[in-house]
């Protein structure tokens, strides 16, 4: 009768419908979508015994993803991961580690621009091979750039994609033809995400960049493969061979959108520059054929300002992790100028007043935290780190909530960022308790008055259940007023007489 209740509570009560999810692991990826791994062991050619070689991104074939997004490399290993991942996953990420290594047009020397991040997950990729994905989360405050991603597998061996992470602003990155006849250095500062050339026609500094240079570039010809542009475009390049487990057909009709081939990307190459140069205030900033972005790099302590003339201020980011690690605490300030125009950029001390970040100062793990930032409207954005992993970034006037996995006592930490770089910091301490609903708490578990009624008859239901509890010691004791099972005496022992 119980269950019949609970069924037709069930039916009965409206159940509010979630959002879909961008993924089926409810993660929104970067812009790869589709790599089969025939493409895969093309590439990879023959390895050298005990080599372990990071397959994407590389020069050639970058990863470009937005902030808060997850970026899931392709790594070769010499040797398979023992256990395997997916069994005992702790296990399989232990060893594992990334950083992303960032660079700014101009610099303070003290000054980090660098991102420590964890691997979250560990897949193995395809049919069959030691080839696996390695997922990254990216928080929501990096900064918008080109990235040197460094990722340390098992062994302590790290592996170096040089210029191979962009991080976009926008909803789609801006691609364009790579010119031949320009230096890589000019390109550097340009308004452009991704170029695209051949790798035939590539010179050897982009495809074997040093640290801290290079360009984000994808080779035209490489196939096949499926590259999500936003939400409505996709890079396709069916030649060669297929993925029997997801046919490229699959794939492509399940992402949509405008197809389009890298090697018909509109656009004629043209003959664009940024030139850099130092002046007596700061520097001079010169933009041809196309326009610039370019960012300065400035110390969180004491608080800088940056003042541009012929540009406009694009935002300001932090450049290392918001909670105190044992870095150099920094804030990234980009900046964009037009073609044709010479900017004037200079960096001078500023004051800022303090801010205090509210909230409760206890928390209940289901529910979270609103926190408030005092006084927000001396800000423009606000970012949030708390525990190991805990990021959020928002608007200064509205912080986002604050989740925590973790409970007892936490710490929340917010770095205010104005436009022009200037910041303060400030902290909140939070005593975080558990609560885990039971089953006679089903009916306090509503997110309105028409699920209320419903879920109350059900919580009626569900404690009306009787469970009889046991303990070792008396799980076979008689109940109350039973009489006592009739004794069975042991079997006589039987003996056998000697046959004549």
């Amino acid at each position: 009768m119980a269950l019949a209740l609970i069924v037709a509570g069930l039916v009965a009560t409206p159940v509010g419908r979630a959002q879909r999810a961008p993924h089926p692991d409810g993660h929104v990826h970067d812009w790869l979508a589709w790599w089969p791994p025939c493409a895969q062991a093309d590439l990879l050619g023959t390895p050298r015994p005990g080599e372990d070689r990071l397959l994407y991104p590389r020069p050639g074939l970058p990863a470009v993803l937005s902030a808060g997004q997850r970026l899931t490399t392709r790594v070769h290993l010499a040797a398979p991961l023992t256990p395997p991942p997916g069994v005992q996953q702790e296990r399989a990420l232990s060893g594992w580690g990334a950083t992303l290594h960032g660079r700014a047009t101009m610099a303070r020397p003290e000054v980090e621009h660098r991102y420590a991040l964890r691997v979250d997950d560990i897949r193995v990729d395809g049919q069959g091979g030691p080839v696996y994905r390695a997922s990254v989360d990216l928080p929501p405050w990096v900064a918008p750039g080109t990235y040197d991603l460094l990722l340390r597998v098992p062994g302590g061996q790290e592996l170096a994609a040089v210029a191979s992470v962009r991080v976009i602003a926008g909803e789609a990155p801006s691609l364009r033809p790579l010119p031949a006849s320009v230096e890589v250095d000019a390109l550097r500062w340009l308004d452009v995400d991704v170029w695209i050339a051949p790798a035939r026609e590539v010179d050897d500094r982009l495809r074997r960049p040093v640290r801290g240079r290079g360009l984000p570039w994808l080779d035209a010809e490489l196939a096949p493969i499926l590259l999500k542009l936003g939400e409505d475009g996709v890079l396709a390049r069916r030649p060669g061979c297929d993925d029997p487990a997801v046919p490229f057909a699959r794939a492509l009709a399940d992402l949509g959108g405008q197809v389009r081939d890298p090697a018909a990307v509109p656009g004629e190459p043209v003959d664009a520059r940024v030139r850099v140069e130092p002046a007596p205030d700061g520097w001079r900033v010169s933009a041809e054929g196309l326009d610039a972005r370019v960012s300065v790099l400035l110390p969180e302590r004491p608080a800088h300002q940056v003042e541009v003339e012929g540009g406009a201020l694009a935002g300001a980011w932090p450049s290392t992790p918001v909670a105190p690690a044992g870095h150099r605490p920094g804030v990234l300030v980009w900046l964009t100028v037009p073609a044709g125009q010479i900017a004037q950029v200079r960096v001078a001390v500023t004051q800022v007043p303090e801010v205090a970040l509210l909230g409760e100062a206890v928390a209940r793990s289901d529910r979270g935290l609103r926190v408030e930032l005092a006084p927000a409207t001396a800000f423009d954005v606000v970012a949030l780190g708390w525990e190991e992993r805990g990021a959020a970034f928002g608007p200064a006037s509205a912080p986002p909530d604050v989740r925590f996995r973790w409970m007892e006592r936490q710490e929340v930490h917010a770095l205010a960022l104005r436009r022009d770089g200037a910041t303060a910091r400030a902290s909140h301490a939070v005593f975080v308790h558990p609560r885990r609903p039971s089953a006679c708490a089903v009916g306090a578990m509503t997110t309105g008055p028409r699920e209320a009624a419903g879920n109350w008859w059900i919580l009626g239901a569900l404690c009306t259940i009787a469970v009889r509890r046991y303990t070792s010691a008396g799980r076979n004791a008689p109940r109350p007023g039973a009489t006592s099972p009739r004794r069975e005496e042991p079997p006589a022992p039987r003996t056998f007489a000697p046959r004549p």
